[in-house]
């Protein structure tokens, strides 16, 4: 059990920073990744093309461009 204490403690250190990003992003980011994983590549981006257009619409991809202008963190709301 101790052994796996250091991969236990990476595994929610990823899971931490993952969470901190846009929720929008990652959902899609893992609906693509487990559509990429199931079905062919042609298929995946066929998927995926259209879900980055939308993503880049969103209140939470201006954020994203608006705190990194203003050097700031980003405060995601799932919009």
């Amino acid at each position: 059990m101790d052994s796996e204490k250091p991969f236990l403690a990476r595994a929610v250190g990823i899971a931490q920073k993952i969470a901190h990003n846009a929720p929008l992003a990652v959902r899609t980011t893992l609906e693509a990744s487990r559509m990429g994983v199931r079905s062919p590549y042609d298929e995946a981006v066929d998927y995926l093309m259209p879900k980055l257009l939308e993503l880049m619409e969103t209140r939470d991809a201006r954020e994203g461009v608006d705190s990194f202008q203003e050097k700031r963190p980003p405060v995601y709301r799932g919009e």
